[in-house]
């Protein structure tokens, strides 16, 4: 959690530089309270099709705004 507070930090004075520099959040998209959405993942670690499509669109999502 500390690693997540530092790096949005970063990202925020990165992006007061000037900078178009985002962070995508994709952590929240694959969990469930303190449990991980096994639905999303065809394994413990690497996400399925249906979890892939979630990423896409966050990525998505970020990029869009800035084209």
């Amino acid at each position: 959690i500390l690693f997540n507070t530092t790096l949005a930090d970063s990202i925020a004075a990165l992006q007061q530089q000037g900078k178009n520099i985002h962070l995508i959040d994709a952590y929240a998209a694959f969990i469930n309270g303190t449990n991980r959405k096994a639905e999303l993942f065809w394994d413990e670690l690497h996400p399925n099709q249906t979890g892939y499509d979630i990423l896409a669109e966050l990525i998505w999502q970020k990029v869009g705004i800035n084209q």
